[in-house]
């Protein structure tokens, strides 16, 4: 099974409607698990509901998991997944470095250049 256009549009979104899924909790934590630290877990876990960029956070999630279901009906798992956890990790690391400032390490850059040149071997 090979990947058509439409395909590798749809993976795409998916993996960027996690990786800024991913950000969301992040912001959603941060705020809830320092601003209430003291609370018991049950209840701060409850307050993230109340805030509107994690409840984005779970609809694109949500989203992005009927994608993947959608792409797992038209191509094979084992090539699929590879390429679309390889995606999420770069997404994800290049997300954390411009909305939340974290730092990318040399090892970090080395790392995602090895799962690009992945990547591009499994979609072979």
């Amino acid at each position: 099974m090979s990947f058509s256009g439409s395909m590798i549009i749809t993976l795409f979104i998916a993996s960027a409607a996690t990786a800024v899924s991913q950000i969301l909790f992040k912001q959603g934590t941060i705020t809830v698990m320092t601003n209430h630290a003291s609370e018991p877990l049950a209840r701060r876990l409850i307050e993230l509901l109340a805030i509107p960029s994690f409840i984005l956070g779970v609809f694109l999630y949500g989203s992005a998991l009927l994608l993947w279901i959608w792409l797992l009906s038209k191509t094979s798992l084992s090539i699929l997944y590879p390429i679309g956890l390889s995606l999420n990790v770069v997404l994800a690391l290049l997300a954390a470095r411009f909305f939340l400032n974290e730092t990318i390490s040399p090892i970090h850059i080395a790392g995602v250049a090895i799962i690009i040149l992945g990547i591009f071997i499994v979609a072979r």
